[in-house]
């Protein structure tokens, strides 16, 4: 029977099962919908410790595809569900044999799901299986940072780096750990780590000479892009330092950001970034140097009185008065944009979003209106929330995912309130008024502790006790609003 529906799936006959790398096999030959079938029905006619680790192994890689695209409320939901499968099936193989590359695996699915406590015994329980494993440590330092013990995560990590000088793993987790405590001359020295790791978003190193912070007066700098479009925004806080020391710039960026950057920095000359190809470097002209965009910082930003926190980036003003124009209906009362999901996979996705529903105090704002400013579709929880609350919250689809647009409807905002995502990026890049809400476990770009973030002067954080309800923090964001309300917001020129 099972033979037969794999074969209606897919359409080719399938082979038996033989542990532990035929799910493997038959995900790359025949697709993960017929892999995860067979790896369940096999697993519940005769439950096997390496099927079942196989097959939790597999349901974590196919939640991450569920999240390789800007995702609905249903995959959010679906997500969740098979991480959840995945625990339960790495946990089953575990009660019959244990294997500290699935209690790794454990932990990873239980941070995906926002439950760090039990996370962190997973990863304890890998160490104590095999405590010399680099990774294994890396991760326990990294569970530390979660869970807001940034002694203990530091310690472990050194303890890593001691036993494996060369793992690029523990040292780009300890530049983090370093950053987010502040101790920025320290901690970018170590982030060139990040360049060693098999994920570096950079690229090949271009075939000029590192800039280690040499005068640029009549040189010219190609500054290549990485990582993702709030990194991108907040690491261009250091182009105007570029461009006032004489030199000319040669900016990588995602295309998406294109506009954004020409209309902000003058003189910059833009390149759109494309991962499957080298740039035409013969038609750059004369290069005298090359940076990735997240080492500028070593050079720029080595103390926290470096950084300016002033505004770079320019909305473009006829669409801003656009959006104003957009916004004008109704009563008197503050414009206030919200977001409240945040992250990728890999990126505590979970622990840093919350539900609408977590923001109703912050609705309760007498004559507000809100709007979403979130990039997956959320019409369905905004019209649900409309009706509960009689909260005004507006939502256009695409205009978030719009890095342009999404910068003329802030500028055109009284203020936004948000969690750690792009758009508390893109705020505080324009010097828009920006309450986030950081969850119990922050990341590095936010610091550990404090209400201010040193990239952005417009940004204040609101900082939720770990695993403590975040309606103390939203209601804080709503006296912060009526604050603002009383002493009438700013507006832009």
């Amino acid at each position: 029977m099972l033979r037969n529906l794999l074969r209606r799936l897919t359409g080719r006959r399938p082979p038996a099962y033989e542990a532990p790398l035929q799910l493997r096999r038959i995900a790359a030959e025949q697709g993960v919908a017929a892999a995860l079938a067979l790896g369940r029905a096999e697993a519940a006619r005769r439950p096997d410790p390496a099927l079942q680790r196989d097959l939790g192994s597999l349901l974590i890689d196919a939640a991450r595809q569920v999240y390789a695209r800007i995702p609905r409320p249903e995959d959010e939901l679906r997500a969740q569900a098979l991480y959840r499968d995945a625990v339960a099936s790495l946990q089953a193989s575990l009660a019959a044999r244990p294997d500290p590359a699935v209690h790794r695996a454990c932990g990873i699915a239980l941070r995906e799901l926002g439950d760090l406590q039990g996370a962190h015994a997973a990863f304890e329980a890998a160490v104590r299986l095999r405590p010399l494993e680099p990774s294994f440590g890396a991760d326990l330092a990294f569970s530390h940072q979660c869970l807001g013990d940034t002694a203990r995560a530091l310690e472990t990590y050194e303890q890593t780096m001691a036993a494996h000088p060369q793992d690029a793993n523990a040292h780009a987790g300890y530049a983090l750990s370093l950053l987010g405590a502040g101790e920025f001359a320290r901690g970018w020295d170590a982030y060139e780590w990040r360049l060693r790791l098999p994920e570096s978003s950079s690229g090949a190193p271009a075939p000029f000479p590192l800039w280690q912070g040499q005068a640029l007066a009549g040189k010219t700098l190609f500054v290549r892009s990485e990582q993702g479009i709030g990194d991108e925004i907040m690491f261009a806080s250091c182009v105007p330092d570029l461009l006032a020391a004489g030199g000319k710039v040669i900016l990588e960026c995602s295309r998406r950001l294109g506009g954004l950057f020409a209309r902000s920095f003058p003189g910059l000359r833009l390149i759109a970034r494309d991962r499957a190809r080298e740039p035409d470097w013969a038609a750059l002209g004369a290069i005298d140097y090359q940076c990735a965009a997240g080492s500028l910082p070593r050079w720029l930003r080595r103390a926290a009185s470096a950084f300016p926190g002033t505004p770079y980036l320019v909305a473009d003003p006829a669409r801003v008065a656009a959006w104003r124009s957009r916004l004008a209906d109704g009563p008197d009362g503050l414009r206030v944009g919200i977001a409240w999901t945040g992250g990728l996979p890999g990126t505590l996705r979970a622990a840093r979003s919350l539900t609408l529903d977590a923001l109703e105090p912050l609705l309760g704002l007498p004559k507000a209106r809100f709007v979403a400013l979130e990039l997956g579709d959320c019409g369905a929880a905004v019209a649900a929330m409309q009706r509960r609350s009689g909260a005004r919250i507006d939502a256009w689809p695409g205009v978030a995912a719009d890095p342009d647009e999404a910068a003329a409807l802030a500028s055109a905002l009284d203020a936004l309130v948000c969690v750690p995502t792009t758009m508390a990026h893109l705020a505080g890049a324009l010097g828009r008024p920006v309450w986030v809400l950081v969850p119990g476990v922050g990341t590095w770009r936010y610091l550990w502790q404090g209400e201010r973030m040193p990239w952005y002067g417009s940004m204040r954080l609101l900082r939720r006790a770990p695993g403590g309800d975040a309606r103390a923090v939203v209601e804080r964001a709503r006296d912060a609003l009526q604050s603002l309300t009383r002493s009438a917001a700013p507006r832009p020129d």
